[in-house]
C-alpha cells in the first residue's frame, strides 16, 4: 500500500513540476487516474505495463484537464514513468552483477562448499554418494 502511495505522489509531484496547478489538475483527478490504470495494468499484457499505463495515463488526465493542457499532462506522465520505470533497470542489472561476481569476489564458491556435517545431507533427503563410501 506504501509503495502505491508514493507511485502515487511521485506522478503528483510531476504533475506540478509540469507547472500544472491544483486548480489544472485537482489531486483527486491524479489520484482517480492512477487507481483506474493500476486497476487497468493488472493483467500483464506489457511488461511493466509499458504503453499501456501511458496512454491510459494521458487518455484519463487530459479528460480531467482540458485539452489546453494536455501537453503538459503528457510531459507530465512521460516524466512520472522515466522516474518510475527506467532506474530499476540498471539497478537491478547492478544487482545482478554483484550476486553473480559475489562467490568469486570473497573466495568462496558456492558449488564447492561442504555441509557441515555428512548426516546434514541425509537429513535434507539428499543422498551422499561419497559418505556411503566412507
Amino acid at each position: 500500500m506504501a509503495s502505491y502511495l508514493t507511485l502515487w505522489l511521485v506522478l503528483l509531484a510531476c504533475l506540478r513540476g509540469t507547472g500544472l496547478s491544483q486548480a489544472q489538475m485537482p489531486w483527486q483527478t491524479s489520484l482517480a487516474a492512477f487507481a483506474f490504470i493500476r486497476l487497468l495494468t493488472a493483467l500483464p499484457i506489457t511488461p511493466g505495463g509499458l504503453g499501456v499505463t501511458e496512454l491510459g495515463l494521458v487518455g484519463v488526465l487530459v479528460t480531467g484537464a482540458g485539452p489546453a493542457a494536455s501537453v503538459q499532462v503528457t510531459a507530465a506522465v512521460l516524466l512520472y514513468r522515466a522516474v518510475t520505470y527506467l532506474p530499476p533497470i540498471p539497478l537491478g542489472a547492478l544487482a545482478c552483477l554483484t550476486w553473480r561476481l559475489a562467490p568469486a569476489l570473497t573466495g568462496t564458491s558456492l558449488r564447492h562448499t561442504q555441509p557441515a556435517s555428512p548426516h546434514l545431507q541425509t537429513v535434507a533427503g539428499i543422498p551422499d554418494p561419497e559418505g556411503a563410501r566412507r
